[in-house]
């Protein structure tokens, strides 16, 4: 439990030791989730995202903690199974820009998450109605294109972002954020 303890003593001397550049992104994603072995429950919807890069005075390492609240809805063709959820996540993940223009970057970035689900089953013909209130964890990895607008804005295009965690929790988003 020490140990635990001592890691975001460890992070603040690690950051406040480095000359740190940050930019801060918003945005938002498309959705699709599966929350479990059997499939029945596949979600989609839209998340608002809160993601802050920080160069760690590297090159072409970035860290980018983000933050995620999706609201989730059964498939529209899924009309004997209806199933509502919200999900709050963090990610602290590293990006490495593999690619660096000044007007474009590409990187990839990967990385753990940790997600608080709450969903609900409506009743129905075949199942009775239930709540989940869950803790989610896994790997978070995808790509991601950044695309620089003059010296004032930028521009973040992630195609490909997927989540995979414990209990068979699977999760995509296509992710699109603006920083000022």
């Amino acid at each position: 439990m020490k140990k635990l303890l001592a890691i975001p003593f460890f992070l603040v001397f690690l950051f406040g030791s480095i000359d740190v550049k940050s930019q801060l992104y918003a945005g938002g994603s498309y959705v699709y989730a599966q929350l479990s072995e059997s499939g029945l429950d596949q979600v989609n919807g839209f998340s608002f995202d809160l993601q802050a890069d920080f160069n760690l005075g590297f090159d072409k390492i970035i860290f980018s903690p983000t933050f995620r609240l999706a609201i989730l809805d059964s498939d529209i063709y899924n009309l004997n199974y209806p199933f509502y959820a919200k999900n709050f996540s963090f990610s602290p993940i590293t990006a490495y820009n593999f690619i660096q223009l000044k007007w474009l970057t590409i990187s990839i970035y990967g990385g753990p998450f940790i997600s608080k689900l709450e969903a609900r089953r409506a009743p129905s013909i075949l199942f009775p109605a239930a709540f989940i209130s869950d803790t989610r964890y896994g790997a978070e990895f995808g790509i991601g294109f950044k695309l620089n607008i003059y010296d004032v804005a930028s521009v973040k295009i992630n195609p490909l972002n997927l989540l995979i965690g414990n209990e068979y929790y699977r999760q995509g988003h296509i992710n699109f954020m603006l920083n000022f």
